[in-house]
């Protein structure tokens, strides 16, 4: 049997240091939806600033959805959202692996330390785990990525050594990330 491990996200926070904080990821609780995520179509384009870059389909999780695409209770498992009512949703077995990505609010300042800040929860009914995950930033939006992983190094990694094993709660990953100057994309994943 194939490894199997469904990773679920929300809250993510983006925030320059200094003065005031400003958020510059749109619609970091995925909130904002196109149309409620059901049976036959639950996939992070629900929302209305997540796409995939991948071929596969990022799931998208909602309180008020079915069952099958619902929150807390779903296909995978129980877990609330961490704030508000959504949550994305991200499959990672061997040869298989999923993403989203959203555009900026702005370009990144170059030379400037940025907090970035999210959750992830590993699904009840998940058979396996991951020993890191990482956030890449790029100058545009990207498309076609291989399911088999993506070919550059993330932009802040997020290693542990006990593979995220946690599937009773949400766990906290922050970083600091000075930017070059042209990032407007921010992907998430493995």
């Amino acid at each position: 049997m194939k490894s199997f491990l469904l990773f679920l996200f929300i809250g993510l926070c983006y925030f320059p240091f200094g003065a005031a904080a400003q958020n510059l990821v749109p619609d970091p609780s995925f909130e904002y939806i196109r149309r409620m995520p059901n049976k036959q179509n639950n996939g992070i384009q629900c929302t209305k600033d997540w796409v995939t870059p991948c071929n596969g389909a990022s799931d998208y999780y909602n309180a008020a959805a079915s069952r099958h695409a619902g929150a807390p209770r779903n296909i995978f498992g129980k877990q609330k959202p961490h704030s508000g009512n959504g949550y994305a949703g991200i499959c990672i077995k061997k040869g298989f692996i999923e993403y989203v990505e959203t555009k900026l609010t702005d370009t990144l300042l170059k030379d400037r330390d940025y907090l970035v800040e999210f959750y992830i929860s590993r699904a009840n009914r998940s058979i396996s785990s991951v020993k890191e995950f990482g956030v890449l930033f790029t100058g545009k939006i990207r498309y076609g990525l291989s399911n088999a992983g993506l070919s550059s190094k993330p932009s802040l990694d997020f290693p542990n050594p006990d593979k995220y094993k946690n599937k009773k709660g949400w766990t906290k990953l922050s970083g600091v990330y000075t930017a070059e100057g042209f990032e407007t994309t921010l992907i998430l994943g493995y």
